[in-house]
């Protein structure tokens, strides 16, 4: 938090509309050489003890924004927000990716079927302009970034969709951050989401 006050200081002299992300989840997907895959959400709102969930003497920690229907009754099922995944084909991961934002499914939906239905890199469906979740500020709307196609907006809009056009590249948006596993070559393509300081490396 002190780093970001003060880089906003700093800026604010030189550019008045400068708007920092503020500090908060992240996303972590590896992939080892045995083909082993881990894909993991840390959130921010993720503060210890502070639902008194419990799984099998497991402690969910989590805020009850993660839970889409509630905090589920003993027995119950977890409608979640937060959205690790991995996706197999004849039983063998193909792609395993996640995102922070209340974005975060909107956002994996996206570049999920930009990769496997059209064939794209990671590389190039996160560079494409994306819609998302509505804010607290406006449950109503829809995200959308400005660079999105105007005339399915304005298409959108006329069927009665409230629209808010947010700057390209938005950090509201989230980081998909994935990797895709050519099941014909074998090898693992993934790149860092330009909306949030992500990154992908090969070691």
């Amino acid at each position: 938090r002190n780093d970001i006050d003060f880089f906003n200081k700093l800026t604010a002299e030189k550019n008045k509309n400068i708007i920092v992300p503020p500090v908060g989840s992240n996303q972590l997907t590896v992939v080892d050489k045995a083909g082993n895959v881990a894909t993991a959400l840390h959130s921010c709102m993720s503060w210890p003890w502070m639902n008194g969930l419990f799984v099998d003497g497991i402690s969910v920690c989590a805020a009850i924004l993660h839970y889409a229907s509630g905090v589920p009754k003993p027995g119950g099922k977890i409608n979640s927000i937060v959205s690790p995944n991995m996706l197999t084909l004849d039983n063998k991961p193909i792609l395993a990716s996640g995102s922070p934002s209340s974005s975060s499914i909107d956002n994996i939906y996206q570049n999920t079927v930009n990769i496997l239905d059209f064939g794209m890199t990671p590389e190039k469906s996160v560079n494409l302009p994306r819609f998302g979740g509505s804010t607290m500020e406006e449950p109503e709307a829809v995200r959308f970034e400005v660079d999105y196609n105007e005339r399915i907006m304005k298409g959108l809009e006329k069927l009665g969709m409230k629209i808010r056009r947010v700057s390209p590249w938005n950090w509201s948006m989230g980081a998909f951050e994935g990797i895709y596993m050519d099941s014909e070559t074998g090898i693992a393509h993934a790149c860092g989401d330009p909306r949030r300081n992500s990154m992908a490396l090969a070691v």
